[in-house]
């Protein structure tokens, strides 16, 4: 969502294209290992992916591909693992291991931006800068750029007569580098405001931003600073247009009600997905979102934590891409930016899918904004239309998210989702192969999250019934019976709606008997577990006998898992 992530984003998406290229031809032990570590990276397999990135770098540090591997290792700790230290590790193993490469300036630029922006620790960006000065003495652009960012830290961190001495330092010594100096005018200004200066001199130095950086972002803030009305007073024609924008609310009308409350978590998060999928003319069922996305093949247990519901990593963004989407997703560090973010996704008719307590924590979707009234319209669970909420009041209860609702990836800090173009509209065989493929994986996968799946799980299940039935241990009997209570009502949720799509699915591609057969398997565990579930909850009343038909019934419900996934594998073969 910020300009350096977009500017990485647009890094590595070069970095692929060219590491494609020479993949091609490449037979090395360090080419293998990059090309499972991009398969992986593709996935949104991270750990995998870092795994291989590790052992390109340590163990074949010589091979072409280790400083593009290195880098994209600082990257996932960066943005995914958050690992602030490990990050700025390794991009300073790059700049100094690899000193010649094309990652050397980005590396040691993004050491000073972790340092000033995460840590937010002016004396070591300050000592990170010296070191850059040593390496790089003849690259004034870095030099510049770590700079601003020292200036920055300092000015954030109270420090205002050091950024302003270190502001003029980069306008004064690096005159060759424009941008540098319109950032560091614009701090010099910024600090004097925050000195308590005069009204006066404060405007003349954001008006000498202006003048002598023109057509800069830092000149954008610095008009912004001094108020556009300010500006909008030498041209009244353009003053009034501003003003009738603002007056136009946004709105968009056509998302349907979603989250109705008796659905499962899961069911609620892929409905929200359906309900933006349908404002983009994507006539999906909650079935078909479950499916695709993967959610609807998510079978845990946990006996130490009966209501444990893990969820597949980047469940949305995999969705979205399935269905031909583009998508914007990401979290902010302040309200402001986050406003500015979701306000530029309303304003281009892109509705936005975010974590809000309505009351608790669930994902609603934002549908309009009214500038003048500061309002922001959301659609709220189980609603029918919009509700408008005072902008001050909305931003305050965004801001208290501390934990996402299931689904979500990344951190919960101001998260928002949006379908942003579509590149491609799927056939109906694209999206059930998709299905086919997470439904296999979902189900032979024995963990997800530290908790046991698939037919793993339902084989926890049927060993933890067995044992209720021969030791009668209340404890033990009362964690089964709240694990179906709630986590076997997901079950069956998610063996309903594997059943509804395969079944719908086959019959409108063409030789796909496997797939109509996986849905009938599917059908009948939902029958199962539906059964088992009646007699879990009258178990504590009932005689061990009980508890063994219990047991066994769990262990057909794992077969009936197995043949499920044996069908989708062989269907997908297919």
């Amino acid at each position: 969502m910020k300009s350096s992530g977009k500017t990485v984003a647009r890094t590595l998406v070069a970095v692929a294209a060219l590491s494609a290229l020479a993949l091609a031809g490449c037979s090395t032990r360090g080419g293998r290992l990059y090309r499972r570590a991009e398969a992986f990276f593709a996935q949104g397999k991270y750990e995998l992916a870092a795994a291989e990135y590790r052992r390109i770098v340590d163990e074949q540090p010589r091979d072409a591909f280790a400083p593009d591997a290195e880098y994209k290792l600082a990257y996932i700790y960066r943005e995914f693992y958050r690992n602030v230290p490990s990050a700025i590790a390794t991009y300073w193993d790059l700049a100094t291991r690899y000193p010649r490469s094309g990652y050397a300036d980005d590396a040691l630029f993004w050491v000073v931006w972790l340092q000033a922006r995460r840590l937010k620790d002016p004396a070591a960006v300050a000592a990170t800068c010296a070191q850059v000065d040593t390496l790089q003495p003849e690259n004034t652009r870095l030099r510049a750029r770590c700079l601003v960012e020292l200036a920055r830290a300092q000015s954030a961190a109270g420090q205002l007569d050091e950024a302003a001495k270190t502001a003029r330092k980069v306008v004064g010594v690096f005159m060759d580098q424009p941008r540098a100096g319109a950032d560091a005018s614009l701090i010099i200004a910024e600090v004097a405001k925050k000195q308590g200066g005069d009204s006066k001199t404060v405007l003349d130095l954001y008006e000498q931003v202006i003048a002598h950086y023109p057509d800069t972002p830092a000149a954008g803030e610095a008009k912004r600073a001094i108020g556009w009305l300010y500006y909008g007073q030498k041209n009244e024609d353009a003053a009034k247009q501003r003003q009738e924008a603002l007056r136009k609310s946004r709105v968009i009308d056509r998302v349907a009600s979603y989250g109705a409350e008796e659905l499962t978590a899961p069911s609620r998060t892929c409905d929200a997905l359906r309900a933006l999928l349908r404002s983009r003319g994507e006539n999906a069922t909650l079935a078909d979102v479950m499916a695709v996305s993967g959610a609807a093949f998510v079978f845990p247990y946990s006996s130490q934590s009966p209501a444990a519901l893990p969820a597949p990593s980047r469940l949305l963004e995999a969705a979205a891409a399935e269905y031909g989407f583009t998508y914007k997703v990401g979290g902010s560090d302040t309200p402001e930016e986050a406003y500015t973010i979701l306000e530029q996704s309303v304003l281009h008719d892109r509705p936005v899918l975010i974590a809000y307590p309505s009351p608790r924590i669930s994902w609603v979707v934002v549908v309009g904004c009214r500038a003048t009234e500061n309002k922001v319209l959301v659609l709220l669970p189980g609603h029918q239309g919009p509700t408008a909420i005072d902008k001050a009041a909305f931003l305050s209860r965004w801001a208290s998210v501390r934990e996402g609702p299931w689904g979500m990836s990344g951190a919960a800090r101001f998260y928002q989702f949006a379908l942003d173009a579509r590149t491609s509209t799927p056939p109906v065989s694209s999206l059930l192969e998709a299905a086919l493929r997470r439904g296999v994986e979902g189900i032979q996968r024995r963990e997800l999250g530290g908790v046991v799946t698939g037919t793993a799980a339902w084989d926890a299940v049927t060993q933890e019934l067995s044992a209720c039935a021969s030791d009668q241990d209340p404890a033990r009997r009362n964690g089964i019976v709240a694990w179906a209570r709630g986590t076997l009502v997901v079950h069956i949720a998610n063996a309903d709606a594997c059943s509804e799509f395969l079944a719908r699915a086959a019959g409108q591609v063409p030789a796909s008997g496997l797939a109509a057969d996986a849905a009938e398997t599917f059908a009948d565990c939902a029958l199962q577990m539906r059964a088992l579930r009646n007699e879990i909850m009258a178990g504590p009343t009932s005689g061990n006998d009980a508890w063994t038909a219990a047991s066994s019934r769990a262990q057909i419900i794992s077969g009936r898992l197995k043949k499920a996934a044996e069908q989708m594998q062989a269907a997908e073969k297919g």
